[in-house]
């Protein structure tokens, strides 16, 4: 409406009213009381009425107006203005006042605005459809296309407008539906990359054809949708035939407890029908666990705990499983599925039964095969009949598969070197080099640089290219340091850094050689007591003897003395092609004699008297002479006043003879010939006993 309206008072002049309407070129302005309400309408006409009439007029508007007007309610819908022919049109207020004048300018207006926003909006739905549309008359030129159709075929809509369909498509198939007026429907087609359904319509008009339609209906997101959904169908089978696959139970459920999956594996641990198990699907897990079948819910856990949670159920049938509950989050970290496995622990506990079997066996064969590998040490001169013996010679087999540092005990002749050579064949370094180095056969002066080695320039005399030590060449494989008492004190003192860090320093060199070496000692001395002495280090003490293995003189084990003696016997006779035996008396004899040189004595003197006897049996007389009483050590009386245990009565018996040997002004040298030992061994034995030499004769 038009609100910005001229009114005039009806209380106004006619003369008044007839001067406004000249001024502004009025046709028609309606009156209005002092209230504003609309009383009446006056008119041009109205001022010649008046005049031909001989009215004043100087006479109010209200007495030459017309009553006669239409209003309209200014909250009347638009509609209802078409039942309104009369112009102008007044429009009010509820309480009747005057609001505004619609006129016929006014109503075509409203009319073009309405039609412009329709087409728009008929316009935008026409584009925004994502099917394609276009439209032909009956000469077959295009009247109408949207913009899918534009996109479909690379053409504006403003190029296509207007001209004919054969201009725009390579195949205008529409043309053929103006011709028989019928439907046809196409097939799936590929054009410019989008793939689309092609139906063509006729228009009809009074039962003519006016022109023709085709639809271009866009399926593309329609295949990718279906490929997706094959991909979702062949994702859903496979995780299925894995679930399936699970020899454990797998349950599933959502973010609320829902049992959404179960496998037949859980039919088979639970001992429930399929058929009966599947009717729970669906259900919730807090309804299950409240009617009994199950004791704790899991999945309950894992919505409450947010985490993966852990623990045994109860069912049934009695069975206790292990059940573990993983929760599976979206990308907000909220909840949305919950996967439990299932798995019954009676078979775990089976199964970890024979493991343990298994393992108790394999230990029990483990020792079984130690014990053949103990008895076949025997091919290297090993024969262990006494206690003694046995608990030495599996000590050693124990230790060879570790790496620990090993220090033998025993005196001169006692095995110790047959022991280090067993452990290194046992280990695992039996491929690797075994080397011995006797540290008191080596002069001090050149100890260290036979063990370490040394660069080229060194010292005087030393080789232009240098040397490597005996430590170099054991690397990976054993060292046995024999003697190791005799070591001097500043050698200890590299050693010791050789046990402890595995690198060396060549003589003369600045350069550190890692080594990987395991290392054997053997010493006849006292080591413990060198140390108090201040004769050995006490913290390199400590590091060879970290497993030490004591050799029983010959002397504490007789029950080896005899199976040695035969296996000397064999030994020899291969080797001198003799076939000879020992009498009993001398037997006899082998079992009393204290083998003050242990079993290298009991070896020399069997080669000995087995090339120096005739005949078949070697009898006492072919034995030395301390040996059977015939010789001067014979008239040294041995008197037994207590008993005692045979160790210290051996020791007792040595001291005595070491004293009347000695006594006699003998040298160590004659002493030890005398007695049938080393000479190294009567020197020990002085020291030992803290015996005087006696010079004087």
């Amino acid at each position: 409406m038009t609100k910005d309206y001229l009114a005039i008072c009806n209380d106004a002049s006619i003369e008044d009213a007839a001067t406004l309407f000249l001024k502004r070129g009025l046709q028609r302005v309606p009156v209005v009381d002092s209230e504003g309400k609309t009383v009446g309408m006056i008119a041009t006409n109205s001022f010649l009425i008046a005049m031909v009439a001989g009215i004043d007029m100087n006479t109010p508007v209200r007495e030459v107006m017309t009553k006669t007007f239409s209003t309209i309610d200014e909250s009347a819908p638009l509609k209802k203005l078409y039942s309104y022919p009369v112009e102008p049109l007044l429009v009010v207020t509820a309480e009747g006042k005057l609001a505004g004048v619609l006129t016929k300018a006014d109503m075509d207006r409203i009319v073009g605005e309405k039609c412009w926003l329709h087409n728009q909006q008929l316009k935008e739905i026409f584009n925004a459809i994502p099917t394609g549309l276009l439209v032909v008359n009956t000469e077959g030129v295009v009247t109408l296309c949207n913009s899918f159709t534009e996109k479909l075929l690379g053409c504006q809509y403003e190029d296509a407008l207007g001209r004919h369909l054969s201009e725009i498509v390579d195949k205008p198939l529409l043309l053929g539906v103006l011709e028989t007026g019928k439907p046809e429907k196409g097939g799936k087609e590929v054009i410019n990359g989008i793939t689309v359904l092609r139906n063509r319509f006729p228009v009809n008009k009074d039962g003519v054809v006016a022109g023709a339609i085709e639809v271009f209906q866009n399926i593309s997101d329609l295949e990718t949708i279906a490929h997706e959904l094959h991909c979702v169908k062949a994702l859903s089978h496979e995780l299925e035939g894995i679930i399936e696959s699970s020899y454990d139970g797998i349950v599933v459920t959502d973010n609320e407890g829902k049992l959404l999956r179960i496998s037949r594996s859980y039919s088979r641990i639970a001992g429930i029908p399929w058929e009966d198990l599947i009717r729970y699907i669906g259900c919730n897990m807090r309804d299950i666990e409240s009617g009994g079948k199950v004791s704790n819910s899991v999945s309950l856990l894992v919505l409450d705990q947010k985490k993966t949670v852990t623990i045994n159920q109860r069912i049934l049938n009695g069975k206790e499983l292990m059940v573990t509950g993983n929760p599976i989050f979206d990308e907000e970290g909220k909840i949305v599925r919950v996967v439990c496995n299932i798995r019954d622990i009676s078979m775990l506990n089976k199964l970890k039964r024979e493991i343990e079997e298994n393992k108790e066996a394999a230990a029990r064969y483990c020792g079984e095969l130690e014990e053949l590998r103990a008895r076949n040490l025997q091919l290297d001169g090993i024969v262990a009949q006494s206690p003694e013996m046995k608990r030495a010679v599996d000590l050693a087999v124990r230790v060879a598969s570790v790496n620990s540092t090993v220090l033998i005990t025993g005196e001169t002749g006692t095995g110790k070197e047959v022991i280090a050579k067993i452990i290194h064949k046992a280990g695992r370094r039996n491929d690797q080099p075994f080397i011995t180095v006797n540290c008191g056969a080596i002069p001090e002066t050149l100890l260290e640089s036979e063990l370490f080695g040394y660069d080229k320039g060194a010292f005087t005399g030393a080789n232009r290219e240098g040397k490597l030590g005996l430590l170099e060449v054991a690397n990976n494989g054993t060292v046995f340091l024999d003697e190791i008492g005799d070591l001097p004190l500043l050698l200890q003192v590299k050693l010791l850094r050789v046990l402890q860090e595995q690198e060396i320093s060549r003589v003369g060199g600045t350069k550190t050689i890692k080594l990987n070496l395991r290392i054997l000692a053997a010493t006849n001395k006292d080591l413990s007591q060198m140390v108090k002495e201040k004769t050995f280090r006490e913290d390199f003490f400590y590091r060879l003897n970290v497993i030490p293995i004591h050799m029983p003189p010959l002397r504490e084990r007789r029950e080896d003395i005899l199976p040695l003696v035969l296996y000397f016997l064999d030994k020899y006779s291969e080797k001198y092609n003799m076939k000879k035996r020992f009498s009993a008396e001398v037997l006899d004899t082998f079992e009393q004699y204290m083998w003050p040189g242990n079993v290298r004595e009991l070896e020399n003197l069997i080669e000995r008297v087995l090339v120096i006897s005739d005949g078949e049996t070697i009898k006492a007389r072919h034995l030395p002479g301390y040996m059977t009483g015939r010789g001067e050590l014979r008239s040294i009386p041995i008197t037994v006043h207590n008993i005692m245990p045979l160790k210290e009565a051996g020791e007792i018996v040595e001291k005595e003879l070491l004293s009347k040997v000695l006594s006699t002004g003998r040298s160590t040298r004659k002493a030890a010939s005398i007695l049938g030992v080393d000479h190294s061994t009567i020197v020990r034995k002085i020291n030992k006993y803290s015996l005087i030499i006696n010079k004087g004769k």
